[in-house]
């Protein structure tokens, strides 16, 4: 307490206010954000498109959870995908082996908020959450709207 003391002793009145007003807005700063993330969207749609094409459109979140089953062609084979839902979050479960040998799909885990996606190569799949994201901003990353 000494200590505290001894560095309030040196500190003048401004000091101190601009030690408090920079405390304060770093607080605010985190905090702020929090309070304001958890924004509602409506009409969610999941879209899976194969190839360009789109081979499902459904409401999200889906009725009930588990595993939903989308069935999908590649180079002529007919192949099972398999979609879990969990409330409003969704994922790719692993798709075979032979038609996608690395499970980076599975590797981008779950997603639940709009403009989300999960791609799965060589099968050229795209699962996406569709959506309204409230404010429209430019992405300057790939300069497309959200």
């Amino acid at each position: 307490m000494n200590v505290l003391s001894k560095i309030l002793k040196k500190m003048t009145r401004t000091d101190i206010v601009l030690v408090v007003l920079i405390v304060v807005l770093s607080l605010a700063g985190i905090i702020f954000p929090l309070l304001h993330t958890s924004e509602e969207h409506d009409e969610l749609q999941l879209v899976i498109e194969q190839g360009g094409e789109e081979i499902l459109r459904q409401e999200h979140p889906y009725q009930e959870s588990g595993v939903q089953k989308i069935e999908f062609s590649w180079e002529s084979e007919e192949y099972v995908a398999r979609l879990e839902h969990d409330g409003s979050r969704v994922r790719l479960k692993r798709l075979e082996k032979d038609v996608v040998p690395l499970p980076i799909h599975v590797d981008m885990g779950w997603i639940e908020e709009p403009g989300e996606m999960i791609v799965a190569l060589p099968v050229q799949m795209v699962v996406e959450l569709e959506g309204d994201t409230g404010e429209r901003e430019l992405d300057g990353v790939s300069g497309t709207y959200n």
